[in-house]
């Protein structure tokens, strides 16, 4: 159930979290009834509502793409679960900021007041302002992890700064036992998760006003997330983004889309100039994303074609971490982009290759959008070449050149890094059809 983290797929882990709600309901009324019947009753009254609250936790964890990733560490699930406890009848928000804004909020502010613990810093806003400077300090040095000596150093050094009066070793056990955003492990320190280092250091360069630090470094990798976090925070990112679109590498135009679609699902209130600048923008991203598949393909150069393919895939689904697409990603993959990857494949083969196509060919051998069919998948595969005899073939042995490969022989998906099986060639047919996308 546990393994590296807590992955909530099961019915086995929905118990977890019941048993969570049922220790956190015994723990408040732990001078409840003692007498026999009552108290059975009363055990039962707790039961049934962890069982309500854990089953509505696992609900909006299950819906939520990211919600789900957070919750594989075991304590971010037991923090979001206290955020839970602390909102009544609310859902948690389903956006990583907008989760670690409240998750701050509560650990720094709410739940010390309820405990009655006195902080060593005046207010929620002095802890938190000293953990953003600590995180951008970590994202500096391209450091996730610290050791004590350094980081009382650091601290030391921020309440300098701050002209703020506790000792960094109190403070540093109060902000570990308390706040629980520092964690210790063996020896070193280190945030609850990563992305908490990358959302504080966003807000430490937004508040400070020191964007030209991602203009420096956007070419590392340990800033990606960061200039991410900024993008989904800042109020106006488009003279950052174009910015990287003056650099004209490839890179930075990758790096520049990622933002827009960052800023596209934060759902914030812009201005209708912002709007349009941003729109202009997004247009100017979008063909330089595709322009190294759209040469392979004019050049005939089609696994060099399928592993792009894939990639810009992992990139737009934001699942590079992971290497492959699940079937909720597939789902929800971007029409546009979806229907921008199947014409260039479409176009450049004369009709013998692409998505669109291989939706057809698999329909057309009774395949049903959206439902498993192992036979159908098996006779699919067989007429586009990707078994022998009955034999599949492995990713070297398939025909890489368009006159002598089957008609929707690719693309394949990038082989190594994750291939269409029986589940993805059905749900992105589903995808097609709903993004309306088809052979003509």
């Amino acid at each position: 159930m546990v393994n590296g983290g807590c992955h909530l797929t099961d019915y086995s882990d929905r118990r977890i979290l019941g048993l969570f709600y049922g220790n956190i309901a015994f723990k408040n009324q732990r001078n409840g009834q003692k007498n026999g019947g009552r108290k059975w009753h009363f055990s039962r009254k707790i039961t049934t509502a962890a069982d309500k609250n854990s089953q509505d936790l696992w609900q909006q964890i299950a819906k939520s793409p990211e919600l789900k990733d957070l919750a594989k560490n075991p304590l971010l699930l037991v923090i979001m679960l206290n955020l839970h406890v602390s909102r009544p009848g609310a859902d948690l928000p389903d956006r990583r900021v907008d989760l670690y804004r409240e998750i701050i909020r509560l650990q720094l502010g709410d739940r010390p007041l309820a405990k009655k613990i006195k902080l060593l810093l005046p207010t929620t806003q002095d802890s938190e302002r000293v953990l953003q400077k600590l995180a951008l300090g970590m994202v500096q040095a391209k450091v996730y992890t610290i050791d004590k000596n350094s980081l009382l150093s650091q601290l030391q050094t921020i309440l300098n700064g701050l002209t703020l009066d506790p000792k960094p070793e109190d403070l540093l056990t109060q902000l570990e036992e308390v706040s629980e955003l520092l964690v210790k492990v063996d020896q070193d320190y280190e945030f609850v998760h990563r992305y908490f280092q990358d959302y504080l250091a966003a807000q430490e360069i937004i508040e400070t006003k020191q964007q030209d630090l991602l203009l420096t470094h956007w070419q590392e990798t340990e800033w990606e997330e960061t200039i991410l976090m900024y993008a989904s925070l800042a109020n106006d990112v488009s003279q950052f983004i174009s910015a990287l679109l003056a650099f004209n590498q490839q890179l930075a135009n990758d790096l520049a889309y990622k933002c827009l679609q960052r800023l596209k699902t934060a759902n914030r209130r812009i201005s209708p100039s912002l709007e349009q600048s941003i729109t202009v923008l997004q247009k100017a991203v979008k063909n330089p994303l595709f322009q190294q598949l759209e040469a392979f393909l004019k050049n005939g150069q089609w696994r060099e074609a399928d592993q792009e393919t894939a990639r810009l895939m992992l990139l737009i689904a934001k699942r590079e971490e992971e290497g492959w697409l699940d079937v909720k990603t597939i789902e929800n993959f971007p029409c546009e982009e979806l229907r921008t990857l199947d014409k260039f494949w479409v176009d450049n083969s004369g009709g013998k290759f692409g998505f669109s196509v291989q939706k057809k060919v698999w329909m057309d051998g009774g395949g049903v959008p959206g439902q498993y069919d192992y036979d159908v998948y098996e006779r699919f595969a067989d007429q586009v070449g990707w078994r022998r005899s009955g034999n599949w073939l492995s990713y070297d042995e398939l025909i890489f050149l368009l006159d002598a490969s089957e008609k929707a022989h690719l693309p394949m998906w990038g082989g190594g890094w994750f291939r269409i099986g029986v589940r993805e060639i059905s749900f992105l047919a589903q995808r097609l059809v709903t993004c309306n996308i088809s052979q003509i």
